[in-house]
């Protein structure tokens, strides 16, 4: 299955390692670092002054116009 991350942006759901909101990067340093390492590799896509959350896969970070919630709720299996 599929999770649409907004923008025409899908992502395979057995990817997706968190949901996270985007305030995080506020919060904790560390997420911030681990951010800004991926950003660093080219590994994050999307707008950040856009996203209202940030979708952690394997291999990159996906920022998303969608709240944290709403891809949460989205994600899980019916």
């Amino acid at each position: 299955m599929y999770l649409h991350a907004g923008r025409d942006v899908m992502v395979f759901n057995s990817t997706i390692v968190a949901i996270l909101d985007r305030q995080v990067l506020a919060r904790s340093e560390d997420t911030r670092q681990f951010f800004d390492r991926l950003r660093a590799m080219d590994r994050v896509y999307g707008n950040l002054h856009q996203a209202k959350s940030l979708i952690i896969t394997e291999d990159a970070v996906i920022c998303s116009p969608i709240s944290a919630m709403t891809l949460v709720r989205r994600e899980r299996p019916r």
